[in-house]
């Protein structure tokens, strides 16, 4: 316990760069455009797709082949997308998807992963690259998003409006 606990302290330090990018500076901007929902998918594609290189080349995957695993991944973080979306625009506050998104990692990376038997079939399913997580993030994704009418976006974070 303590071991997350200081995970979660430390990479929320790495984590609050992406989440001031994508929820704190891009996701207000995308939802005046496209709305939340455009907004959530938008934002996960690009979250996904900064991370398809290390996938591609870096040797940040899982055992299953690349594809499938690129696959999985593009849905879980499109899912969590909408649910750090929610939280974002609900709060005013980036940092309510800081701490998910890095409890979602220490969890993922530093336990659920690591203490997962391989059984042959596990690689499929379990870990950041399985169908496992991939559909669990699909459906909280979903059920923030069936909640969408909730996530209001606060005055501060509106462009001011142009008085030319």
């Amino acid at each position: 316990m303590i071991t997350a606990l200081v995970s979660v302290a430390i990479n929320s330090i790495f984590i609050l760069g992406e989440e001031l990018g994508r929820r704190g500076f891009l996701l207000p901007r995308l939802v005046e455009r496209y709305g939340f929902t455009g907004a959530s998918v938008i934002s996960g594609l690009i979250w996904a797709s900064w991370h398809y290189p290390l996938i591609l080349f870096g040797g940040y995957h899982g055992k299953a082949p690349v594809a499938f695993e690129m696959v999985c991944f593009t849905v879980m973080v499109i899912g969590l997308s909408f649910s750090l979306a929610w939280l974002r625009l609900r709060s005013g506050s980036v940092w309510p998807p800081v701490l998910l998104h890095t409890s979602h990692n220490v969890l993922i990376q530093q336990l659920f992963g690591p203490y997962t038997a391989d059984t042959g079939p596990t690689r499929w399913l379990a870990g950041e690259f399985g169908a496992g997580v991939a559909i669990a993030t699909a459906v909280m994704g979903y059920l923030f998003w069936r909640r969408r009418d909730l996530a209001v976006s606060p005055p501060g974070d509106r462009p001011a409006e142009s008085h030319e």
